[in-house]
């Protein structure tokens, strides 16, 4: 004997049912949360790592666009930082660079610099040193990541190179008094 469902037992069902899909819900979305949070901890740990570099970091995606920056590269290319923007693309950031006139290399040879750099920038290989307009030389390397994306280390020589000049000097300088000092015995 198959007995009919009375519209009272339907609707409990139905309500038992919608409180299973509920705590379902609930529990999906616990599980969600719990996981959003742990991401949020990763990024905040790996945020903080690059942010306490003494080098400045840039990340582009495949696309070459900006995808984070640390407080360093913008220190370290103060002039640029205002237009510094997140989604901005590489070619952008030099072109802004040349047209300035920050980067010394490339007064008077901007199409050819652009090129030049692209390329290594497309096909990373050894640092490159930069000398600037501001008086700082700056070792850019970069590399690619297996996603295509492009990340570009700037670290500060500045205070190397002025020690390398002076040092330069005073070997210059001894040069010339060990001249004068040789010449009349020799």
């Amino acid at each position: 004997m198959i007995s009919a469902m009375t519209p009272g037992r339907r609707m409990k069902n139905d309500i038992e049912k919608l409180e299973s899909d509920l705590a379902a819900a609930r529990g999906q979305t616990a599980a969600a949360l719990a996981e959003l949070e742990r991401v949020t901890e990763k990024k905040t740990l790996l945020s903080g790592a690059f942010e306490s570099l003494s080098d400045g970091f840039a990340l582009f995606d495949s696309d070459d666009r900006l995808v984070f920056c640390n407080t360093m590269f913008r220190e370290l290319n103060p002039e640029l930082s205002p237009s510094i923007q997140l989604g901005m693309t590489f070619v952008d950031l030099l072109r802004d660079n040349i047209q300035h006139g920050r980067i010394v290399d490339a007064i008077g040879r901007e199409e050819a610099f652009v090129r030049d750099r692209m390329a290594r920038h497309r096909n990373p290989g050894k640092p490159v040193l930069s000398a600037r307009k501001d008086g700082r030389w700056l070792l850019l390397r970069e590399e690619r990541t297996p996603d295509g994306s492009t990340f570009l280390v700037n670290t500060d020589l500045t205070e190397l190179k002025l020690r390398e000049e002076d040092f330069r000097k005073s070997k210059s300088a001894f040069a010339r008094s060990s001249i004068m000092f040789r010449w009349p015995f020799s």
